[in-house]
């Protein structure tokens, strides 16, 4: 714990170093005592901030409410409430459930690996300086792996150690979709690179009409990837080898991330249309156009997809036919977990539970401080209310 917590400061400026050495140096050892029971204030004396004048747990935990009523409105029950390490000034940028733990990343590049169990902290580290973009976390078996714009650093998952590595070929715009050992990244070179953590090299590229910015997706066990760049191109590959397997094209950039099913990929695009294509050949499915851009990604999950469609708001369609089932004209954002004949929207204020038979609204909630809600499953998993300053909240499914 002592040498995670040393390293940690090791790699911050000596400014913030100077000012905050003695209470971080408190803050981290008490962690595991100040993580977490349900309605957790914060310890007294104890902060996961990595800088001089930090917010203390309190603080921090007051300025974001539990809301436990809310969300059990909702469906949910607060189970516990953790605290990454945030630097002052900075905010979360990434937050990723990877099975047994948690990772949240800072925008000042500081990492914290939590356990999902229990919310106690593992260990904290800064990857790299707050000037570098990064974009993520993803899990290798036991090394976690996070990439900025030109490297891939690999850490021991349990312990922290920095254990590898790997430069980039060409300048990173995504998080990578995994391949066994190749990590498939978009890139600002209008080539979307595998990048095999073997042999530390582009193992393949396929060439787009612009740069990508929407994370490529696996769809389903086929082996196949999907990609979009900013105007449009859409692309299949096959993931171990990059051999195309389909090629289409939109009409504007996407919005949000991709969608998949087993055999398809769906778009939401800045060209007023949801898309379905085929993944084995990029046949084009279905088109569903509306009266403006959309800004929402859309969500796939048992033959539906559900997608806000702007002023019709959010909508379900049949995902073989493109058949609109319903529409819910008043609630927004994305569809961000299932649970049972429930689907729950969040457009980054309100969360909104609808009847996925119908469309019905069940129950409106106004989130204080929420800036993410994500869930380890799609479908009946928990589900993680995220905060810009690293309260964690994490929430079970009511049965």
């Amino acid at each position: 714990m002592l040498e995670h917590v040393n390293r940690e400061f090791r790699s911050l400026p000596q400014s913030r170093i100077a000012a905050g050495r003695g209470w971080a140096m408190l803050a981290l050892a008490c962690t595991a005592a100040a993580a977490i029971t349900v309605g957790l204030a914060g310890l007294a004396g104890c902060s996961s901030n990595t800088g001089p004048n930090p917010d203390s747990t309190a603080s921090r935990a007051a300025a974001i409410p539990p809301q436990a009523e809310a969300f059990d409105r909702l469906g949910y029950r607060l189970q516990y409430r953790t605290f990454a390490t945030v630097i002052p000034g900075e905010s979360v940028e990434f937050f990723e459930p990877l099975g047994d733990v948690l990772a949240t990343q800072d925008s000042g590049s500081v990492i914290t690996i939590t356990e999902a169990r229990t919310g106690a902290r593992k260990w904290v580290d800064q990857v790299g300086s707050p000037l570098i973009k990064f974009f993520g976390a993803v899990r290798d078996d036991k090394r976690l792996i996070v990439s900025s714009e030109s490297e891939a650093f690999f850490f021991e998952l349990d312990t922290g150690a920095v254990i590898d590595k790997q430069k980039m070929t060409d300048v990173i715009t995504t998080a990578p979709v995994q391949f066994g050992d190749i990590l498939v990244y978009g890139t600002s070179t209008k080539v979307v690179n595998g990048h095999s953590t073997l042999a530390r090299f582009r193992l393949w590229g396929t060439l787009l009409d612009s740069p990508t910015d929407a994370k490529p997706v696996r769809i389903g066990d086929s082996g196949i990837v999907g990609m979009v760049s900013r105007l449009g191109d859409v692309a299949f590959v096959d993931g171990s080898t990059g051999l195309a397997v389909g090629r289409n094209h939109m009409f504007g950039a996407p919005a949000g991330d991709l969608a998949t099913s087993e055999g398809a990929m769906f778009v939401a695009s800045r060209d007023h249309s949801l898309w379905a294509f085929a993944a084995d050949g990029g046949t084009q499915l279905w088109r569903y156009r509306t009266d403006a851009p959309l800004n929402h990604g859309p969500t796939y999950h048992d033959g539906r997809v559900y997608c806000d469609m702007g002023r019709e708001g959010l909508c379900a369609f049949d995902s073989t036919t493109g058949k609109r089932l319903w529409s819910a004209p008043g609630v927004h954002g994305r569809v961000v977990a299932l649970r049972g004949a429930r689907a729950l929207a969040f457009d980054g204020q309100q969360a909104v539970s609808l009847d996925t038979m119908d469309g019905s609204e069940v129950a409106r909630e106004t989130l204080t401080g929420i800036w993410m809600l994500k869930p380890d499953a799609i479908e009946g998993g928990a589900l993680y209310a995220v905060s810009p300053n690293g309260v964690i909240a994490k929430l079970l499914p009511k049965p």
